[in-house]
């Protein structure tokens, strides 16, 4: 250790300067990098059309319908960017004409829909039920632990709309996965469309608009997720060839249009692709841009996590 009692010499107090200054850029630009991945996160999500049943594949519900490929993903946040980027294997043809569509919503309202319901004795509603630290989705005879708050919040349900254990007998009900943030409504869920009197049950994979006689359901209304109407894909961008690497094309969204919507569940629609195009891999990046707004959501966000962990309440 240094003291007033020991000199270095020139040179090595030189180079003893600059050792310190180096570490201290170091230090600052690893604190910086990680207030930034705090602040400005990113979520990445990657499916391989070589291995499509590879455990890393985080894009999901990957189809094709009509010349087009449909694929899912689920982000946790509000982002201001979104990156797109698809791999052609070598022997594949030039993709031409490519513009990616995307929509948002919850995964489970994106189901196909099938015949209306006018019986309401026909089907159950959920409820949200506590026993204890957890908190269930029950109906149909089952009930689905939810895994926190804030697969809770992100799913839509309401604190306000939870019961008590005491009038339910949970242990004779079948019980379920641990309900996680990537996980689908259940059946027996009610959608009902923002600022219209129309509401959609969840079944056997499809959505089923209920009725006039079904609307008489008891719960209903405080029971429904409140949801955006399908119209149309809402926001698109046109796919590029990259310059140097021309199996590779991207094309960057800015989802201003859909930020608002409910739901976490991000649809893309990719048409036009042809029997020539052979496609390797498809790569989605959402990413938040620095800006003093982003800034202001991300200590929002930060703050709400934590009273969620610790159960205070959130106050808007």
């Amino acid at each position: 250790m240094l003291t007033k009692d020991i000199q270095l010499n020139t040179l090595w107090q030189k180079k003893y300067h600059n050792a310190q200054l180096i570490i201290f850029v170091f230090f600052f630009l690893a604190l910086s990098y990680f207030l930034y991945k705090i602040l400005f996160p990113s979520e990445f999500y990657t499916y391989s059309f070589r291995n499509p049943s590879d455990k890393s594949n985080s894009i999901i519900n990957v189809n094709s319908f009509n010349d087009s490929i449909v694929f899912d993903t689920i982000a946790r946040e509000n982002f201001s960017v979104i990156n797109v980027r698809m791999s052609l294997e070598k022997d594949s043809s030039p993709l031409s004409d490519n513009s990616i569509k995307v929509d948002k919503s919850y995964l489970a309202f994106f189901y196909p829909q099938g015949e209306n319901i006018s019986n309401p004795d026909d089907f159950e509603i959920n409820s949200l039920v506590a026993q204890g630290d957890s908190v269930y989705i029950v109906g149909n005879e089952k009930k689905y632990p939810i895994d926190n708050p804030t697969t809770f919040i992100s799913h839509g349900f309401k604190w306000e709309n939870i019961k008590s254990d005491s009038d339910i007998d949970l242990n004779s009900l079948e019980k379920e996965n641990l309900f996680n943030i990537n996980d689908p409504h259940p059946d027996g869920t009610i959608f009902k469309i923002k600022g219209e009197e129309r509401y959609f049950l969840i079944k056997n994979n499809q959505k089923h608009e209920l009725s006039r006689d079904a609307l008489k359901k008891p719960n209903l209304k405080k029971e429904s997720v409140a949801v955006e109407k399908n119209t149309e894909l809402k926001e698109k961008c046109e796919l590029s060839k990259n310059i140097f690497l021309s199996r590779k094309y991207s094309c960057k969204i800015k989802p201003e249009n859909i930020a608002d919507i409910a739901g976490g569940n991000y649809r893309f629609n990719v048409p036009n692709i042809s029997k020539g195009n052979h496609i390797k891999s498809i790569n989605v990046e959402f990413k938040r841009d620095i800006t003093f707004e982003n800034f202001r959501l991300s200590l929002k966000e930060i703050r709400d996590k934590v009273f969620l962990r610790y159960g205070i309440p959130i106050k808007s």
